[in-house]
């Protein structure tokens, strides 16, 4: 096995110096304004134009969309998504009068993506995908300049059969599949609850047949997703394909999946090989194998998990503890394990403390966290070779020293429960 601080130091330096310039950041270009009131040419909060309409507009380099609920299809058709295949930045949180994105809070005014479509009471009538993001058209690739950022995505029920993709990717399918065809978009401050797939429950990232599906996934919470196959939350397919997902400052909660609670990798016969830092995998629950990660791939490929600073809590499975790394390799550092370090993984500095986590629920951040108190396992044990300039609510890390984990906490953290945020679970 290849060393981590020789062969993956340099992909994480430049992985660490996008994200602490990503927060808060983007370029000029012409803003394209999104209310559910629509009916306008977008040129303003006074004059906004449908979601569909924006992304359909090639001349819209950003799209911002007011607070409030927004359907892929009003008819009822579950094939319909919210499709983007062009490299576009797309915000959502803001209350409607907004002149800079900073001023935006999608915690206190959230942008819903919502898959129910159909009877409110009903799951099997939902959308396939919520959001489509398709690298394979002709308008090129989509990279990390591609940005979503600041919705939450949810009631996705990906369990169709008449089409390839359908039983995929509940809340998002990121399509790669293909020679020289790739989706590696920038997937931000998102929140994913509640979407079930048969594969995938919230994503589906698709690099199949010489295809790449590496995106970003930075400050975003994954909760309560599920999938009767595998990945709850996500799958990394590489099937003959890449995929080296980079998941950074996340946060896994109650997660459920077959094999993979809450994500699973594929790699036979391609590159599997997921960074994963400052992240915190809690109480997912895998019903064969898993707990909170499967990795898979085959002997003569080279896939290889990498895992730091993070925190692996209360995961549960059958068998093979929370981490199940099957015909390839994986290195896990300076990070909160609760169970021993398993087969065909090397691991340093594994803490098996409590980390002592508060209940999710938002914090000053734009998506649901769980604090950690100064008296757990967690608090200034990070190393701090990898620390990140930011926490997935954006605070500043380290606060003393680096915390391992989705949060750094600070002092207020320690002395008042919840601050202005409120429990959600």
């Amino acid at each position: 096995m290849t060393n981590l601080f020789n062969s993956k130091s340099t992909q994480l330096f430049i992985s660490l110096i996008f994200i602490t310039l990503f927060y808060g950041q983007s370029q000029a270009a012409i803003i394209c304004y999104v209310s559910s009131e629509s009916g306008g040419d977008g040129s303003s909060w006074s004059q906004p134009m449908s979601l569909h309409d924006a992304l359909d507009d090639s001349a819209c380099g950003e799209i911002w969309v007011k607070q409030g609920t927004y359907y892929p299809s009003d008819v009822g058709d579950r094939s319909v998504s919210f499709l983007i295949n062009r490299n576009v930045e797309v915000y959502g949180g803001f209350e409607g009068d907004e002149s800079f994105l900073a001023e935006r809070s999608p915690g206190r005014y959230p942008s819903i993506l919502s898959g129910n479509i159909g009877s409110l009471s009903l799951e099997d009538d939902n959308s396939y995908h919520v959001i489509y993001v398709d690298g394979t058209g002709a308008n090129g690739p989509i990279t990390r300049d591609t940005i979503i950022d600041g919705f939450t995505v949810t009631a996705g029920y990906a369990d169709g059969q008449a089409n390839p993709r359908d039983d995929e990717g509940g809340g998002l399918l990121c399509n790669g599949k293909g020679a020289g065809n790739e989706c590696s978009p920038t997937i931000s401050n998102m929140t994913f609850i509640h979407n079930y797939a048969f594969m995938g429950g919230a994503m589906m990232n698709y690099g199949y047949g010489q295809g790449t599906s590496s995106p970003l996934i930075v400050a975003s919470t994954f909760a309560f997703n599920s999938s009767n196959n595998n990945g709850g939350a996500i799958y990394n397919h590489a099937f003959s394909g890449t995929n080296q997902t980079e998941i950074n400052n996340v946060t896994f909660y109650g997660n459920t999946g077959f094999i993979g609670g809450a994500i699973y990798g594929h790699g036979y016969s391609g590159d599997n090989s997921p960074i994963i830092l400052h992240s915190s995998f809690i109480k997912n629950n895998a019903f064969h194998t898993g707990g909170a990660i499967q990795h898979f791939a085959s002997e003569m490929s080279p896939s290889e998990a990498t895992i730091i600073n993070s925190i692996f809590w209360e995961n549960s499975q059958s068998a093979d503890g929370a981490i199940l790394v099957m015909n390839a390799t994986a290195t896990i550092n300076s990070s909160v394990f609760s169970d021993s370090c398993p087969d065909n993984v090397t691991c340093q500095n594994l803490m098996s403390g409590d980390p002592l986590l508060k209940p999710l629920m938002l914090d000053y951040g734009f998506t649901p966290t769980m604090i950690p108190r100064m008296s757990g396992a967690a608090y200034n044990a990070a190393d701090d070779n990898y620390c990140t300039y930011l926490d997935q609510r954006g605070e500043v890390r380290p606060a003393s020293g680096c915390d391992i984990g989705a949060v750094e906490i600070n002092v207020l953290d320690s002395d008042v429960i919840y601050k202005h945020g409120f429990q959600l679970y």
